[in-house]
């Protein structure tokens, strides 16, 4: 479980004074926008990246960032995760920024081939097709999660 969720909850900033500074580095070749979320757990722009450009933050170990592609928000990856919770700063140590590293989301060959289809076919159209796809795979292209970038067909 990370600082700032419990369970399975949307991750979302809570009071702190554990001081983190983090400078986000855009390694993509896409232009990133950078959110930080808040104590309600909302999304707050903070600003947006060109490729290899980079922004410094003072921040708190309990605040978490989100990374998204500005173009299609796709989401992207700092330190393998979609959510990134800063490290508290050591007071023994001068106060510096801790570079961090914006990547691309790897997406499994399986999760790639559902977003094409799912951007071919409406829901009528797949639970035609069930004669030729494996039952559970329609089932997950029937009931996708439509936060899921590539996954906006209506559902039926």
């Amino acid at each position: 479980m990370s600082i700032g969720t419990s369970g399975g909850e949307q991750p979302r900033s809570i009071q702190s004074e554990l001081f983190s500074f983090v400078r986000f580095i855009n390694r993509t070749q896409q232009t990133v926008d950078l959110f930080w979320i808040n104590y309600a757990g909302d999304r707050e722009k903070y600003t947006t990246l060109q490729p290899g450009c980079q922004f410094g933050v003072d921040t708190f170990a309990t605040h978490p960032w989100i990374f998204r592609d500005a173009i299609s928000g796709k989401p992207l990856r700092v330190e393998g995760q979609e959510v990134f919770y800063p490290q508290p700063w050591d007071p023994g140590h001068s106060r510096q920024w801790k570079d961090v590293f914006i990547d691309l989301s790897v997406y499994s060959l399986k999760d790639i081939c559902k977003q094409v289809v799912s951007s071919h076919y409406t829901s009528e159209q797949l639970k035609k097709l069930s004669p030729v796809i494996p039952s559970d795979l329609l089932l997950e292209l029937l009931h996708r999660d439509p936060s899921v970038p590539g996954y906006t067909v209506s559902q039926s």
